[in-house]
């Protein structure tokens, strides 16, 4: 007990104010306050995505329907992950209602003009991906898969950010068979797309042009697809 309360004192001594020290109380209370009010708002405005995924997961859940005299749940299950995955404007639109995705103009690796506004009428998985992106190369296979399961009422839309443009890109593409159009971006696109600033990241669109789910990271295929049937 002896050498415990020596080694107590001995660590408490080391850290003795040096001499001369004088605390400042006033700057310390500022110190005190810029630390706790941001905190304190930070906490009001995380609660607005978590509020509503609880909403979104209470009008999902047949029991919680049932009490209130509802039918069948407007969101899937599926869906409810994507938004969890995705970033919280999602979950603010969720509530809002989507918002049109922003329109650009490109040039496809065959020299092609795209339009977004062109597959109007169709459902649009937007993805922003790079070859250097291990995630992003995993995803391509499965949006080959599904363009050719959806054929006609899907369209996936690739945007490449590789820094040396086709000189990567279309050697990729081709060797993969890529069967979907595929973009590169250019300056001022992915600030249209709220600041895309990892990837891979992808934009579920709706026939209407509307954007129904943002997702960033690694989805699964099985994930794609639900959501796909379910805009279709």
């Amino acid at each position: 007990m002896a050498n415990d309360r020596e080694f107590v004192d001995k660590s408490l001594g080391s850290l003795n104010a040096p001499e001369g020290f004088a605390p400042n109380a006033a700057h310390a209370k500022i110190r005190l306050q810029g630390r706790t009010a941001p905190r304190s708002r930070r906490w009001v405005w995380a609660a607005v995505p978590v509020t509503a995924v609880l909403l979104v997961v209470m009008m999902s859940v047949p029991a919680a329907r049932a009490t209130m005299g509802m039918g069948e749940p407007p969101v899937s299950l599926e869906k409810i992950h994507w938004m969890l995955m995705s970033h919280w404007h999602s979950l603010v639109e969720l509530v809002h209602g989507p918002a049109r995705a922003p329109d650009f103009i490109a040039v496809d690796a065959s020299g092609k003009t795209v339009r977004l506004s062109d597959y109007r009428g169709k459902v649009v998985l937007l993805n922003f991906w790079a070859t250097w992106c291990a995630p992003c190369k995993a995803e391509v296979p499965w949006f080959v898969d599904l363009q050719n399961t959806y054929k006609e009422d899907l369209v996936v839309l690739g945007i490449s950010f590789d820094e040396d443009g086709w000189k990567s890109v279309r050697p990729f593409i081709e060797e993969r068979k890529v069967n979907y159009p595929v973009v590169l971006a250019y300056p001022g696109l992915p600030e249209q797309y709220r600041k895309i600033e990892s990837l891979p990241a992808t934009l579920m669109i709706d026939r209407d042009g509307r954007v129904q789910g943002t997702h960033l990271g690694l989805a699964s295929k099985a994930q794609y697809d639900a959501l796909i049937r379910e805009q279709l």
